[in-house]
């Protein structure tokens, strides 16, 4: 169990400065330096961060936001028809091919 909590930290930690590295340059000790220097209850830190990161979502305004819901809504029903009649079309080959 040691061995696999060993491996386990050593993989998050290379993960962390991976996502480091990809965010920026000048992020990388600022990064380091947070994932070790926290202390405390992850889940408060986790919630905090999650937060913190929320606000800075650029939200779709409502318009955008009913536009994006048709286009998946009109390509579902017409993938749903589309895999309808394919699968029609399956039924009755294979009921002929067993007459």
């Amino acid at each position: 169990m040691r061995v696999t909590a060993t491996f386990l930290a050593v993989l998050f930690e290379g993960l962390r400065e991976i996502v480091a590295l990809t965010t920026g340059c000048g992020e990388v000790s600022m990064a380091r330096g947070a994932a070790r220097g926290k202390k405390g209850n992850f889940v408060i830190r986790f919630l905090r961060e999650t937060r913190s990161e929320l606000r800075r979502v650029v939200w779709p305004s409502r318009r955008e936001a009913l536009n994006m819901t048709a286009i998946v809504l009109g390509v579902t029903i017409l993938m749903a028809a589309g895999l309808g009649i394919v699968d029609w079309l399956f039924t009755e080959l294979f009921a002929l091919l067993v007459r």
